[in-house]
């Protein structure tokens, strides 16, 4: 008899924890089953962009740099700024050439000019020129020099596209003149409007080092100061607006000042200008590297674990506390963990 008694309240109990596990399936396993898989955001490092899984490749592009467009402003009939019969378009291609010596001479960059003589390239073909090649693999670099009408006012301005509309009278100004010697054919503004938008942070990063690079090494002006940021400035000017490419400015200094426009002329200052655009650029592709290393170690977790999501279904642990039931007067008290990984 005593057997008996024994055997059936191991049933019972055997029952009772039977009982629990179905009710605990059916509360909170179950439902989840049909629940839709959840969006699941990483926090890509530094750089700051959120991507979906599920999302298309192309939204987290990973930039590595190969290829350094070179523009010498103006040429042929445009002449830009001209003082004491020295043209702007001539001391532009002068140091353009010089870049792109040491730049093939010592690194590895496939190196391209919009002009290699005194011609005149239209905005039109800059532009056409400029978006031949890849986004995620090349930067421009224009090159342009200044001007007052005060005599006094020097120093070094390096620019990139300003995607917000917002930028500052002078600024304005500058843009307006650089822009004046043509009109462009219209383009699809929402769509470079996404280019800027994803090339920002790029064209950022070389305006920067180019900036601080240059003034450093050259010792002089900061004009970037200014800038809403105070270190990069931003202005509408078309060579940038229209490229799908990272893309900066260089204004050199200004030619309405006497003394800056003897530098500009003198062959060793255009040295020392092209030894510290090849430092800026080192420094550029040093960090950018960098961010594509984090970015591929990134992307390759997001695949991996996409992969992993399309086989399984992922529920969450399950917490159940201080079950009433009089029944499971033995799990007072306790908790219920249930942690699923159903296939």
């Amino acid at each position: 008899m005593l057997k008996k008694m024994v055997s059936i309240d191991n049933c019972k109990s055997k029952l009772l924890y039977a009982a629990v596990f179905l009710l605990v399936l059916t509360l909170f396993v179950l439902p989840g089953i049909f629940e839709r898989k959840k969006t699941l955001v990483v926090e890509e490092p530094k750089w700051g962009l959120k991507r979906k899984l599920g999302s298309p490749p192309g939204e987290a592009r990973v930039f590595r740099l190969e290829q350094i467009i070179i523009d010498a402003g103006h040429g042929g009939k445009d002449s830009g700024v001209v003082r004491k019969n020295i043209c702007e378009k001539d001391i532009t291609l002068a140091i353009a050439l010089r870049l792109a010596a040491i730049l093939k001479e010592k690194t590895r960059f496939n190196i391209h000019l919009t002009r290699v003589s005194d011609e005149k390239i239209a905005l039109n073909e800059r532009v056409a020129i400029v978006n031949l090649y890849p986004p995620d693999r090349s930067l421009l670099i224009s090159l342009h020099c200044n001007s007052s009408h005060y005599r006094n006012v020097a120093g070094l301005e390096t620019y990139i596209y300003a995607l917000d509309g917002t930028t500052d009278e002078e600024s304005a100004k500058l843009a307006e003149q650089e822009n004046a010697t043509e009109a462009l054919n219209s383009t699809n503004g929402i769509v470079n409007h996404l280019h800027h938008r994803v090339n920002e942070k790029y064209s950022w990063e070389a305006a920067w080092h180019v900036q601080e690079t240059l003034i450093e090494r050259l010792n002089v002006r900061n004009r970037n100061v200014k800038a809403k940021d105070k270190q990069v400035k931003r202005g509408n000017f078309r060579v940038l607006s229209r490229t799908t490419i990272p893309a900066i400015l260089v204004e050199l200094g200004f030619m309405s000042n006497p003394n800056e426009l003897q530098k500009l002329i003198n062959a060793n200052y255009q040295e020392q200008i092209v030894e510290a655009l090849l430092e800026a650029i080192e420094s550029f592709n040093e960090i950018t590297a960098q961010w594509a290393k984090w970015q591929v170690v990134n992307e390759n977790q997001i695949r991996r674990l996409e992969g992993w999501l399309e086989d399984y279904s992922f529920y969450p642990s399950i917490q159940a506390t201080h079950l009433p039931y009089g029944s499971f007067a033995s799990l007072k008290n306790s908790t219920i963990a249930i942690s699923t990984l159903l296939r």
